[in-house]
């Protein structure tokens, strides 16, 4: 188990850092404005792949790990990594919403409109010295 210890966060940052642990994207709901206080006892496979996720490929290079952004280390699998993409029987997040609910909010799931970036064209341009 990992103790993620949440000293001061609103809701809105709270659910930012939610959307690392989640196979989709976490939105505010709540309507509360205050800063939150709250303490997360996670598994440690739900952390690691937070990590894995979010580590730059250079970093994560420079710590001889080999990763593929789309389906976690290169060449191991998805049992190997505690990758989450279980079966019907054991959802992705299901961990992440029993910690939820013991801080005492909920998680649903809904369709909700939210900003996305589309990039469809990048050149790199030369500069000057």
């Amino acid at each position: 188990m990992v103790r993620l210890e949440i000293l001061k966060t609103s809701m809105s940052a709270f659910a930012d850092q939610l959307t690392v642990l989640m196979d989709r994207p976490v939105v505010d709901a709540t309507g509360l404005k205050d800063s939150y206080r709250m303490t997360l006892d996670l598994p440690w496979d739900v952390y690691r792949n937070a990590l894995m996720s979010t580590m730059p490929a250079d970093v994560a290079a420079a710590s001889g790990i080999a990763r593929n952004p789309f389906s976690g280390p290169a060449g191991a699998s998805a049992q190997a990594t505690g990758a989450l993409t279980g079966n019907a029987s054991d959802p992705p997040g299901k961990a992440v919403f029993a910690a939820i609910e013991k801080v005492g909010l909920k998680l649903e799931s809904r369709k909700v409109p939210i900003e996305t970036l589309i990039v469809e064209h990048v050149e790199k341009s030369p500069t000057e010295n």
